[in-house]
């Protein structure tokens, strides 16, 4: 299986095929609440998916929802159709640590959440119970950070997409030191370099770029971008789509 999908509640596992072929896909779960981040524990290769609007992250095992650490904060997003959203990203540095974007709080007083997880067979962890965070508050420079959309990671760093300050578009740098993060900073003003802000989705590709898509304004068809980022320096993207 080589991606995850989700739509409408659903998660939905894409399984590889010709481009010419429509994929076939399987329903693994349904009834979910604004479902956003999902990622693929190491080792075990078990799904947890950040159950946004129910305030959640769960694991996926044998068709069903375990809850994983539960209370997350909610807020409402939206102009028009207005969506309940809590967790957002989420990506493991290791096969017991996880880190999860906030979504619920107001920006500068958002979160990036680290975890030790619990075994499989403890209690749910409550979301308080991180063993570290970090935000970005507002600067006389800049506004505060908030909704954490997506989270990537490398064995230096971990990568943030934010959606605060819409001027700058921040893509948001933690430094990794073996079991140690920290400081956390912006790092990437994506709308300075590409005109288009809003910054969602992240990834590194096997060169090791930063992959980020870029969504671009509600108002603007056909504004966004795929741009590809050196991880080691603030600069202008090397590539964009």
């Amino acid at each position: 299986m080589h991606a995850q999908r989700l739509l409408a509640g659903w998660l939905l596992l894409v399984m590889a095929c010709p481009a010419s072929a429509a994929p076939p896909a399987e329903i693994v779960l349904d009834q979910l609440n604004n479902p956003c981040g999902v990622a693929v524990q190491p080792e075990t290769g078990h799904v947890y998916v950040a159950e946004s609007g129910a305030g959640r992250v769960v694991r996926i095992v044998d068709g069903k929802a375990q809850p994983v650490i539960v209370g997350f904060p909610l807020d409402v997003y939206g102009k028009g159709p207005e969506y309940k959203i809590g967790p957002l990203g989420l990506a493991f540095v290791s096969k017991n640590i996880l880190v999860v974007g906030g979504g619920g709080l107001a920006d500068g007083a958002e979160l990036l959440r680290i975890y030790n997880l619990p075994a499989p067979e403890d209690e749910p962890l409550e979301a308080a119970k991180m063993s570290t965070s970090f935000k970005l508050t507002a600067t006389e420079l800049m506004k505060g950070e908030g909704n954490f959309y997506a989270v990537a990671v490398t064995p230096k760093a971990i990568f943030v997409t934010c959606n605060g300050d819409d001027e700058k578009g921040w893509v948001s740098k933690a430094v990794v030191s073996g079991t140690q993060f920290g400081p956390f900073k912006r790092f990437i003003a994506t709308r300075e370099q590409t005109g288009v802000d809003a910054p969602v989705a992240i990834t590194v590709n096997p060169e090791g770029q930063l992959v980020v898509g870029q969504a671009g304004e509600l108002t603007e068809p056909k504004d966004s971008l795929l741009t590809f980022y050196d991880p080691s320096a603030a600069g202008f993207p090397s590539r964009v789509i």
